[in-house]
């Protein structure tokens, strides 16, 4: 399944119980590494040391089946885990697939890549997967940020104007991680309330 980055939240409930996969891609890397970062917050809100293996291309050349390996290996506190499989390129689709038909336990598999073209067969088949949540990442445009802000205030039950949005867009220069720090920030919120009433 297919999805924006300002998305993820509202699929919480699917990420904790029906979406066995993540896919994050995209030449916006700072946004793949915070996509993958609230992905993995909504699985594992209290992620012991052991909850995460982080993988590379290099750890899957000298153990193909390193994956599925770890997954199948339940966590030492009875908890939910999750494979990070960093690097990831096309030619992964075997992986994918294998962890999906293979996995036995509810192990979770995270990849994150670098831009995949919409031909690549890792892309493609999950894409149309029910069970794999795919999130592209590019830079942002004005309506992505503008959703993102939208989601944020309705979270917070806060409400602002169309003017105060864009106001907020325009002072974080456009760039997604700026914004999402900036409504954490408790001087800034206030005046932006300021400005909104």
């Amino acid at each position: 399944m297919k999805a924006k980055p300002y998305q993820i939240s509202a699929l919480a409930p699917r990420l904790q119980k029906e979406f066995r996969a993540a896919l994050i891609f995209g030449t916006d890397v700072t946004g793949v590494q915070e996509a993958a970062r609230q992905i993995i917050k909504i699985i594992l809100p209290n992620a012991g040391p052991f909850s995460i293996v982080s993988l590379s291309s290099a750890d899957l050349k000298e153990n193909p089946d390193r994956v599925l390996e770890e997954a199948n290996t339940p966590d030492l506190m009875g908890d939910r885990h999750i494979i990070w499989l960093k690097e990831t390129t096309a030619q992964y689709a075997d992986i994918m697939s294998d962890f999906i038909q293979n996995c036995q336990t509810d192990a979770f598999l995270l990849m994150t890549a670098d831009n995949l073209t919409k031909s690549a067969a890792l892309r493609a088949e999950s894409e149309t997967s029910p069970e794999i949540l795919v999130i592209a990442c590019y830079p942002p445009e004005i309506t992505d940020l503008k959703h993102l802000i939208q989601n944020f205030i309705h979270e917070n039950g806060f409400n602002l104007t169309p003017e105060a949005i864009d106001y907020l867009i325009q002072n974080t220069n456009n760039n997604t991680l700026i914004l999402k720090n900036e409504l954490n920030k408790n001087e800034f919120t206030k005046q932006l309330f300021k400005k909104s009433f």
